[in-house]
């Protein structure tokens, strides 16, 4: 039986990547949605790690924070998201997304319409090894 995309809902032969979007809206409350990606859809996970890699050189550069997604200068209004992306044949890639409050939104709504919400118990098991043929090989994922 396939496993289907959270976000295409098509059935995937093969593994699909495994993405947590944790935000904490108030304090010592943690809500994460797990969306499993097919390769097809994986452009807006590398979209979200794109973004994570610009603020991180943007930081080296300039000690001003602002949004990676609009360019908005961020003070103490900012959100941060955090993704711990799972590909097959990987490793773990973490980030964290400071950004706006709309652009933070835009993030999370793929968990909230399209994962499966987790209960806070702080981690997740890796994924069982991927079959010879690697349909995330020519995606650039892992290099942000």
């Amino acid at each position: 039986m396939p496993r289907r995309c959270s976000v295409c809902h098509k059935g995937v032969f093969g593994k699909t990547a495994s993405v947590y979007i944790a935000w904490w809206p108030s304090e010592n409350v943690r809500v994460c949605y797990l969306a499993r990606i097919c390769p097809n859809c994986a452009s807006t996970v590398q979209d979200w790690l794109m973004l994570a890699a610009k603020q991180l050189k943007l930081l080296e550069v300039d000690e001003r924070l602002s949004c990676p997604g609009c360019g908005e200068g961020l003070s103490d209004d900012g959100e941060s998201t955090w993704l711990t992306v799972y590909l097959p044949k990987r490793d773990r890639i973490d980030a964290e997304l400071y950004s706006c409050s709309k652009c933070a939104d835009s993030i999370r709504v793929t968990g909230r319409d399209h994962g499966e919400k987790q209960p806070d118990r702080g981690g997740a098991e890796p994924l069982a090894r991927a079959p010879a043929w690697d349909p995330w090989a020519a995606l650039a994922l892992d290099s942000a």
